[in-house]
């Protein structure tokens, strides 16, 4: 069993083309109707559907490392501060962003659409066709609905009416504003240069939440590239209008060069604001430095460490020549003293000549000789006590004084020269000695000038950079190759294609229907379905009954359910060879033509001349009696009660055949439980098949209770019927742990009710159905 609940329903099978067609030639009607009426709604949708237009534009986005997206100069190209990395991804995704494309529905106002009026067949108003234009001041960022919708009529130059929800009417004048759930929005008349004629003064408007008409336009916005290595970048949007459409794709691409301007812009000013700060610490600390310097100079005093060096070295030199000189000056003031101190009363001329110390002193020199000389010529003459001789001795006496104190005068200034060059040659040597020192601490401090210095200059270079950056960022990272344009015709929807696809759909729509039913439905739809659930022979398959009763099966009929039995007595003798005398038939509930099959097989087997006897053991619902439309005061329900212990005298004819025999029940049986299982109809059978070549016993459905399987012992043979379109599945499957279980000896099936055309065997179109036609049958 479990192995047959393995298999699937046919699976594994191929697919038989020309009998799935055949399946289907008797639903053509149905598929007529459906087509008809897919492709006439495809008519409705053209007419009331909104046509699309394709808007498209070429931009071109430069990939790599560039300046800023600003020009090809090469002085621009070197300014570091606005290089960037572009990827076209990346720019996609840019161009993507909801936010830009939000932006642009806000802007455009394509949240607002027209309609011609409410329903499913309405028409939408281009926004150029309508006379007025609805400008939002505030929109409501609690309103979560998809929009508000309401009709507009205008009413003249001043004034229209506005119907809400719930027919609610209220006029206004153009420029009021107007507050809803939507958010505050006022009506403005256009003017008539505004477009050639206003068709509609009556229309409806809905104001869609632009978060919700930003997610249409996303969907309906496409990105391609025109190739891997291209960076042209190929924009296409659908939209029902084409100018709006196109303004959308302008705002979009405006948007998008905006927000990159402004990043720019952003990262300038930041860059610009911290260079600032650099910059003003930088000049303090190199004020600061150069106030150290200038502090350093002062009191080292040095100015220029190489001059200050040779005007030290020059003074040096110069000083020590001016105090050998201010020393040699002493030095003959010191014997020219000596001299007139020790000449006394001496007649020796001091010489003169080469004493240019002092002017006052040379004159006195020269004063001391004349008057030496004057008293040697005098003395010569006179005596020593001559009174001129006196007086020249007097004069020479208070000249030589004043000699010798203009002498010790000048060797004292001329010392304390000499001594206060001493010290500034002292002060001149240190300060020689310590330039080494001071020019390497100089030296120490221009170099922390200098990196001072390069840095502020530095900083101030970036500056003047990024101000350069922010002045020339205005030119567009995106180049526009291409205008937005639109399609002269709307793209969507297709005529052709949207009346194909309505074909396609109503010939699609009731094969599918079958497909379900045939394969997914519950109940058994196919011969292939049976045979992939049970292995189970099968004896063959019986067409619908199109006569009324259940005799199909009479002497002479031709009809498809009449020669369908003779095959399926034909197979039960070819499979069984004719030794099977107990048949029962039994099926999984009523009205799968249980009673019919047994009826028609017994009168199928009595007009080939073989004795017959059908017995009606469903002792729950009797039907046999009432099926061969007979009436008989005495039944099995008398042989059962025992009112008649002969069988033989309950047995009446059928009335069709002489070889056809019955045993039928007048009504239920009280204990059918009981009577089944008792010997009592184990021995009617065995007498039956003593007395009868066929024993056809109709019993109770086998899956409602249990009574045929309490008389498999005495049965040859199980006919199992399976009505089509009827039976479930799980009830053959529950049969098929019957089988399994070998509980009957044997065990046919028998398709009920089977479609015309479903035979892979046989057609019904050979046969007849004219009652009129009547041919002699030795069967």
């Amino acid at each position: 069993m479990n192995q047959n609940k393995a298999r699937n329903k046919g699976a594994g099978e191929p697919i038989d083309l020309f009998k799935s067609v055949r399946l289907l030639l008797p639903y053509w009607p149905y598929i007529i109707a459906s087509i008809l009426l897919f492709v006439g709604l495809s008519f409705l949708y053209l007419k009331s559907a909104t046509p699309f237009y394709e808007i498209t534009s070429s931009v071109l986005i430069r990939e790599g490392e560039r300046a800023g997206n600003l020009t090809e100069s090469p002085i621009l190209s070197d300014l570091e501060n606005i290089k960037t990395t572009v990827k076209l991804d990346n720019e996609i995704e840019k161009l993507r962003s909801k936010s830009l494309l939000n932006e642009a529905v806000i802007s455009k106002s394509a949240f607002v659409t027209f309609y011609d009026k409410i329903g499913i067949f309405k028409r939408e108003i281009s926004p150029y066709n309508v006379s007025i234009n609805i400008v939002v001041h505030e929109f409501n960022e609690e309103f979560l609905l998809e929009g508000e919708v309401f009709t507009i009529k205008v009413l003249n130059e001043k004034k229209f009416e506005i119907e809400f929800a719930k027919n609610k009417k209220t006029e206004f004048n153009f420029g009021d504003k107007i507050k809803t759930e939507f958010g505050v929005f006022s009506l403005e008349k256009k003017s008539e240069e505004d477009a050639i004629s206003f068709p509609f003064s009556t229309f409806v408007v809905r104001l869609e939440n632009p978060i919700v008409k930003t997610e249409r336009y996303a969907k309906a916005l496409n990105f391609e590239q025109s190739s891997v290595k291209s960076s042209t970048l190929f924009i296409r949007l659908l939209d029902s209008s084409p100018t709006r459409g196109k303004q959308i794709l302008n705002s979009l691409i405006e948007g998008y060069n905006t927000s990159n301007q402004n990043q720019k812009n952003e990262v300038a000013l930041k860059t610009i604001k911290f260079l600032d700060e650099k910059l003003f610490l930088a000049k303090k600390e190199l004020d600061s430095l150069e106030m150290y310097v200038e502090r350093f100079k002062q009191r080292n005093r040095v100015t220029d460490i190489g001059l200050d060096s040779r005007i030290y070295l020059e003074s040096t030199a110069s000083t020590s020549k001016e105090i050998s000189e201010l020393s040699n000056k002493i030095e003959i003031l010191e014997s020219i003293e000596s001299l007139i101190a020790v000449q006394g009363s001496g007649n020796e001329t001091i010489p003169s000549s080469f004493v240019t110390l002092d002017p006052t002193l040379s004159e006195l020199l020269s004063k001391y000789n004349d008057l030496l000389r004057e008293r040697q010529r005098i003395s010569r003459i006179v005596q020593p006590n001559n009174q001129q001789l006196i007086s020249l001795n007097e004069q020479l006496s208070s000249l030589k004084s004043n000699i010798l104190q203009n002498i010790r005068s000048n060797r004292s200034n001329f010392e304390i020269t000499r001594k206060n060059l001493e010290e500034n040659l002292n002060v001149n040597r240190s300060q020689v000695q310590r330039i080494p020192v001071i020019e390497r601490e100089l030296m120490e401090i221009d170099r922390q000038k200098g990196i001072k210095q390069e840095h502020y200059q530095y900083l101030l270079r970036k500056r003047d950079e990024s101000a350069l950056a922010l002045e020339v960022s205005g030119v567009s990272s995106l180049q526009v190759i291409d205008a937005p344009t639109a399609s002269v015709k709307p793209v969507s929807p297709k005529k052709l294609t949207t009346i194909g696809i309505g074909f396609l759909a109503g010939l699609a729509l009731p094969i599918i229907v079958l497909f379900l039913k045939y394969n997914f439905s519950e109940r058994i739809t196919s011969k292939k379905i049976v045979e992939g659930i049970t292995q189970v022979p099968i004896l063959g398959e019986v067409g619908k009954n199109e006569e009324k009763g259940y005799i199909v099966v009479k002497p002479g009929s031709i009809s498809p359910p009449a020669e369908q039995f003779r095959l399926i007595r034909s197979n039960l003798g070819f499979l069984s060879k004719n030794e099977n005398q107990v048949i029962a038939i039994s099926s999984s509930m009523s009205k799968e033509g249980k009673s019919f099959t047994s009826i028609n097989l017994a009168i199928s087997l009595s007009l080939v001349g073989k004795k017959v006897v059908l017995v009606d053991f469903d002792l729950r619902r009797p039907s046999i009696l009432k099926a061969l439309n007979l009436n008989s005061e005495i039944s099995l329900n008398n042989y059962f009660n025992e009112s008649i212990n002969d069988f033989k005298k309950i047995i009446i004819p059928s009335g069709i055949d002489e070889n056809l025999s019955v045993l039928g029940l007048n009504t239920y049986i009280e204990n059918p439980s009981e009577l089944i299982n008792s010997n009592k109809v184990l021995g009617l059978l065995k007498s039956l098949r003593s007395s009868f070549d066929y024993v056809i016993v109709d019993t109770s459905p086998m899956g409602l209770v249990a009574d045929p399987l309490s008389l498999s012992e005495a049965v040859d043979v199980l006919i199992y019927v399976i009505r089509l379109n009827y039976t479930k599945v799980s009830q053959l499957e529950e049969y098929e742990e019957v089988v399994q279980n070998n509980i009957f000896k044997r065990n046919f099936l028998v398709l009920n009710d089977a479609e015309k055309l479903s035979s892979s065997k046989f057609g019904y179109g050979y046969y007849s159905s004219d009652k009129s036609i009547r041919v002699k049958h030795k069967a």
